[in-house]
């Protein structure tokens, strides 16, 4: 991932209380032209993030300097994004410029996409920058918290919204799992593009659905120059972080510009800056909130595994651990800060009591290369057990105690496979889908689908608004129908297959699978945690139900469910839920 000229080196800079975590992508000598990424927010950026590294990747090959950040408040960064978190976004981008400046940059581009271009514009209007790359940009701050409304209101169709949160703060708006409290709405409302920032060139990369930017791009044109490209590629790229594609024609078309651009003065040297500690606020969750404690925990990138080629976050307590590591893995696709984020907020809760807490990328996910010749973005990559087991030694080189394993979806099936042969002290299964998994199998999506929307209709019961919509026509009787149906057939199905399995004997009983639960169950503490309704749980009752319910008779395998939450636990209610539950299993 590095080499003596060009190198990526996880960086944290910027004030205290608002210390950012970056990825300065460096060269000996670069040609004097620097980029700042600014990602979109939420759960946009986590779609964003393989690719938009792809583009700093790109530029940085041309020769360019590159930082890649996450604001205060999002991703690595420090804080929790409370109030008007904007002004603090807008600083963290020009501290970004800054770090470029230092580094002999003497022309400076700010890349935005999405909600990203509306912080890189307003960025530009208050600090002076030289160049705009827009990409999807939206209208207006306004059109762009429309959108987030829309999305809420989607939730509460189907039930998977948080009433608690309009209590903590009616104006705030949640979309896909992430927050963003009032006073930054309203502060992104009045993001206003109505005039040209006095920046000398703009790029406007246009979406291919949606020619959302184009009154802008014309309005900007009369004040300067402006260059409009359609090179295609979004709707591919801002896809959930599996299925995410990198946009290469875009990247080539955005790099070609870039080079194009005038330098100031003569190419320059780096300065040679290695990562460094971060000092964190300690996290308190409750039943309400996440807030920020008195107390300090340190955070730092490590690197690790053979060459190197593996990516972590290691979340410590100031003083000696006093109980034992845990290691957070990758949920499919998404990087290290977890669904939600989640298991940023949970490392440096953790960290705060005591625990030492890794949250690491597998190779070929987030910022983990993967193996020599193997392809990246693999949520279950065939070395995924090797890379665990190489973040189990990480950590046992740093504490002697064994670690727990907390693993979501993709997650959890590493985790149980690891939990066969490394030594660990208790593995946490939340929401696994398979146990099996096959190069070319692809996950049962129409049960999923079934499983989801039985649940929904179930919940509906209790809805005086539901059923107000089914007397006035408003529902789609037979489609409730058809689930209902499929729902039960699988149901039947599996119980009869279980039924027989209970007149043969013990190990035929229990299947396979069954079988494997117990071996491993054996050796460490065993925990599963579902979502209500998660289709994993019919892929475990079909697979070991009749092994399961002696293994819990027997209390040799935990067992938890979380009501009101989908697969990632989008709600923000239900993620609160969930660290509860994981914190009474360190406990």
């Amino acid at each position: 991932m590095t080499s003596a000229a060009r190198r990526s080196v996880p960086r944290y800079f910027g004030p205290a209380g608002a210390r950012i975590f970056a990825w300065m992508h460096q060269l000996d000598t670069h040609s004097g032209i620097g980029v700042v990424l600014c990602p979109p927010l939420g759960y946009e950026a986590v779609q964003a993030h393989r690719p938009l590294r792809h583009l700093a990747e790109r530029l940085h090959a041309r020769g360019h300097q590159v930082v890649r950040l996450d604001y205060p408040g999002t991703g690595d960064s420090e804080g929790l994004g409370e109030g008007d978190a904007v002004d603090s976004w807008l600083t963290s981008i020009a501290s970004a410029a800054d770090e470029l400046r230092a580094d002999g940059c003497g022309t400076i581009v700010l890349y935005g996409l999405r909600s990203g271009a509306l912080l890189a514009a307003a960025c530009a209007a208050r600090d002076h920058v030289d160049a705009l790359v827009l990409h999807a940009l939206p209208p207006s701050g306004r059109q762009f918290i429309r959108e987030l409304r829309a999305f809420r209101r989607m939730a509460a169709a189907s039930g998977l919204d948080d009433p608690s949160l309009l209590e903590l703060d009616p104006k705030a708006e949640e979309a896909a799992g992430y927050v963003l409290w009032g006073g930054t709405v309203d502060a992104l409302s009045k993001l206003d593009l109505a005039t040209r920032p006095d920046v000398a060139d703009c790029l406007f990369v246009a979406r291919e659905d949606l020619a959302a930017d184009e009154a802008v791009a014309q309005r900007w044109s009369t004040q300067g120059r402006v260059t409009r490209i359609e090179p295609g590629g979004y709707s591919a790229m801002m896809q959930d972080p599996h299925k995410a594609d990198v946009p290469e024609a875009a990247w080539s078309a955005i790099a070609d510009w870039v080079d194009a651009l005038p330098t100031h003065g003569a190419p320059s040297r780096t300065r040679h800056i290695e990562s460094a500690l971060l000092d964190v606020a300690a996290l308190r969750i409750d039943a309400k909130a996440v807030t920020e404690t008195s107390a300090r925990v340190h955070e730092h990138p490590i690197t690790f595994g053979d060459g190197d080629r593996l990516f972590g976050i290691l979340t410590e307590p100031t003083s000696a651990p006093t109980r034992a590591p845990v290691l957070l893995l990758n949920s499919g696709a998404v990087h290290r800060v977890g669904p939600n984020r989640m298991h940023v907020l949970w490392a440096r809760a953790w960290a705060a009591l005591g625990h030492r807490v890794l949250r690491v990328d597998i190779g070929g996910i987030g910022d983990s290369a993967p193996p020599a010749g193997q392809p990246e973005n693999l949520t279950y990559a065939p070395t995924g057990v090797a890379d665990v087991q190489a973040a189990i030694d990480e950590l046992g080189r740093r504490d002697e105690r064994a670690p727990t394993l907390i693993g979501i979806c993709s997650g959890a099936y590493v985790t149980f496979h690891a939990a066969r042969t490394a030594r660990i002290a208790r593995a946490v299964l939340i929401n696994p889908q398979t146990f099996d998994y096959k190069e070319g199998d692809s996950l049962d999506v129409a049960s999923a689908r079934v499983a989801s929307e039985y649940t929904h209709y179930r919940r509906s019961l209790f809805s005086i608004d539901k059923w107000k919509k089914l007397v006035g026509g408003q529902v789609d009787l037979r489609h409730i129908a058809e689930v209902v149906f499929e729902r039960a057939r699988r149901v039947l199905s599996t119980r009869v297959e279980n039924f027989h399995r209970r007149f043969r004997n013990d190990d035929e009983a229990e299947g396979p699978l069954g079988r494997e639960l117990r071996r491993v169950a054996g050796r460490t503490e065993l925990t599963f945690v579902f979502s209500d309704g998660d289709p994993g749980l019919d892929y475990l009752e079909r697979h070991a139900g009749e092994a399961m319910r002696r293994l819990r008779r027997e209390a040799k395998v935990g067992f938890d469910l979380v009501t009101r939450a989908d697969h990632t636990f989008t709600p923000p209610e239900s993620q609160r839920r969930l660290f509860q539950l994981l914190s009474s299993y360190l406990d």
